[in-house]
């Protein structure tokens, strides 16, 4: 099991699946950094990143039908959340309006949107994309 950045050429399949999943692509620019958890060769998800020096505002999580319910997310979002920390990231933030369990179990605590910092509050997921309703979430990486 592996996680690795995405090659360029894999960006519309996860454009593509991300849609399958009514997830947000109008703002996917090259700004966010994919990347691709592999089990015995095969994709099993995706997530993606936007970096702001020592912050990362994470979305675009998104786990194949067939290997839902699997614990592959978790073994996924834990691998990542590790590469980040060894990148030098400090706090990593997430909006959602479907996933807060799932997330809190990974130890992301709920917080107020007027707390996020101004490059997560300047994104385009931030500002426009996740609706107002979307529950906030960060994590420090230590």
């Amino acid at each position: 099991m592996a996680l690795l950045q995405i090659d360029p050429s894999e960006k519309p399949d996860i454009l593509t699946l991300l849609e399958s999943q009514n997830l947000p692509v109008s703002d996917v620019s090259d700004q966010i950094l994919f990347y691709k958890w592999m089990d015995e060769n095969i994709v099993s998800g995706y997530a993606g990143t936007e970096v702001f020096g020592k912050t990362a505002l994470l979305r675009s999580v998104v786990i194949l039908p067939e290997k839902q319910k699997s614990g592959t997310g978790r073994k996924m979002i834990t691998d990542l959340l590790d590469h980040l920390k060894k990148s030098g990231i400090s706090e990593v933030y997430l909006l959602t309006t479907t996933a807060e369990g799932f997330f809190s179990k990974l130890g992301f605590s709920i917080i107020n949107r007027s707390n996020a910092p101004e490059d997560i509050q300047a994104t385009s997921e931030f500002k426009s994309v996740c609706p107002s309703s979307s529950i906030f979430m960060v994590k420090e990486l230590k």
